[in-house]
Parts: C-alpha cells; sequence; structure tokens
C-alpha cells in the first residue's frame, strides 16, 4: 500500500485531537505516534499542535497543512485504484456511464481524460439518463445541507450556478432583485423547481440545451442566464451574484454489483478533486 505513515498518524491525531486516542485507532504505541508528529514537525519547520494535558489542538498551519495531507492520502487512494494489487481496470470490456447532457459535456470529459493517460487501454460509452443499464452513474440533485448515510457514499461535491449576461451594465450587479424592469431570464431547466416567483416571472425562456442559451444571451444584452457555472460561455460576462439555492450536489454512484471496482472508485476520487478545485 502507498502511504506516508506520518501523514496517516497526523491526520489521525486531527481527528481524535489526542495522541493517545490516535494510538489506539491505528493500533500503535503513543510514543510512536508522538515521534511521527515530532518527525513531520520537524521536517515542516512549523508546529502543528497546541498541546495541553489530554488533548492537542492544531495551529493555524496545523489547519492548513491538513487540508495539503488529506489531498495526498487522497491520491494514494487513487494510485493503488490504478496500479495497485487491485487495480486492474482493464479487467474487462467496455464501461457505461449514464448521466445528464451537462455531466456528458462539461464534467465527464477531463475525469476521462486524466483516467485515460493512466490506463489508456479503458473502453466507456457514455449514455444519456434514461434507464439505460450502467455500471457508473452521474447524476445531480439539489444541494441539501445533510446528506444521509446512504446518499453521502456517493457525494462527490457541489456544481455552483452562474449568472451571466452579454451587457456590460448589468456585470456588476450582486441583487437579481435590483435589475431594470425589462430584463428577462433564460433558464437551465433544473433550476426551475428552485427559483424563487419573483425570478419565475421573469423567465422568458427555460431549456435544457446549454448551447442554446449561450447563443441566446449572446444575441440579447436584455437578457440574463441561470446556468451552471462550468457552462458558462467564455464570452459572456458573470455577474458577481450568489446563487447558493440553485446549487447542485453531485452523486457518482456504481450499479449494483459494481462497487469496489477499481473503474468506479478512480472515477469518483477524480471526481471529488475536480469539485474541491472548482470551489
Amino acid at each position: 500500500m502507498i502511504e506516508d505513515s506520518r501523514l496517516r498518524v497526523f491526520l489521525a491525531v486531527a481527528r481524535e485531537g489526542s495522541f493517545t486516542l490516535a494510538a489506539k485507532k491505528l493500533g500503535i504505541s503513543q510514543p510512536a505516534v508522538s515521534q511521527n508528529v515530532a518527525e513531520l514537525e520537524k521536517s515542516l519547520g512549523v508546529e502543528l499542535f497546541e498541546r495541553s494535558r489530554g488533548s492537542v489542538r492544531l495551529t493555524s498551519a496545523g489547519h492548513t497543512f491538513q487540508e495539503y495531507a488529506s489531498r495526498i492520502q487522497h491520491w494514494y487512494s487513487a494510485v493503488e485504484d490504478l496500479f495497485g494489487e487491485n487495480g486492474r481496470l482493464s479487467s474487462r470490456g467496455q464501461f457505461r456511464i449514464v448521466t445528464d447532457s451537462f455531466v456528458a459535456g462539461y464534467i465527464l470529459p477531463s475525469l476521462l481524460g486524466k483516467l485515460l493517460v493512466a490506463a489508456p487501454e479503458l473502453s466507456f460509452k457514455v449514455c444519456p439518463a434514461r434507464g439505460e443499464e450502467y455500471d457508473v452513474l452521474f447524476r445531480t440533485a439539489p444541494h441539501a445541507e445533510e446528506l444521509s448515510f446512504e446518499a453521502s457514499s456517493g457525494y462527490a461535491g457541489t456544481v455552483s450556478a452562474a449568472a451571466v449576461t452579454s451587457n456590460a451594465s448589468y456585470s456588476g450587479i450582486q441583487d437579481l432583485r435590483s435589475l431594470p424592469a425589462g430584463v428577462r431570464f433564460v433558464v437551465w431547466e433544473p433550476y426551475m423547481p428552485l427559483l424563487p416567483l419573483d425570478i419565475i416571472v421573469k423567465v422568458s425562456l427555460v431549456t435544457s440545451s446549454l448551447a442554446l442559451m449561450g447563443e441566446m444571451l449572446s444575441a440579447d444584452s436584455k437578457k440574463i442566464g441561470l446556468l451552471p457555472l462550468e457552462a458558462a460561455p467564455s464570452g459572456l460576462s458573470r455577474m458577481p451574484v450568489s446563487l447558493r439555492s440553485l446549487e447542485l450536489d453531485l452523486f457518482v454512484e456504481p450499479a449494483e454489483g459494481f462497487q469496489g471496482n477499481p473503474a468506479y472508485n478512480s472515477l469518483r476520487n477524480l471526481a471529488i478533486e475536480a469539485r474541491k478545485s472548482a470551489l
């Protein structure tokens, strides 16, 4: 197994808030935990924990390092999926991925590109979300502050929303309620159930075609588009509007019997990392 034991020990201490409890979780001695943390702090040249009797807590440097350590451990796991003892991604034929047009067009290409660099012999078939059989399902759902245990196992991150326009005079507006009376909205279809009434009454077009949205917004400066951030056309201005109510959660879920398959594990790991980078 590929790992840095010092990172594993550090993350355990950060989670448990105690050298003693971390030692019990890891199945090693408390002095070994202390030694690993001390070596890590010496190597980095900073203190990662504030020690007090019976407990420890992260310093500001420790909080920063925790984020990097978590990502490093995440990628160790991804490498194991690709090249480790169980990383036989080419052990079967074509993998079937079912998803909607947004994920297929704006999220999947980069994920599959990275995976194919490591395993070019892989083959994928991406199908529309219409009930076909699949090996891996990518789906979006309205953002939930708390996920059920079942849903959390497939959670990969959040897809942000954006308001875009070809009208430069709108580009600094931070509240959609302060727009001129004649402004109308072009809305990506999955957002409609999430919109407040004062926006719904100003909607002139609802469509599932993100390409059509881009064309209409470029041609009409009195319209504002509400669509996923990744699908925002490069030639339009993004407005500094908070659209938290339109955020979507991205899930990557395996078919029954496909859990634990290296292809699924790798795709989900890549999706999680991509969501972190998109924040």
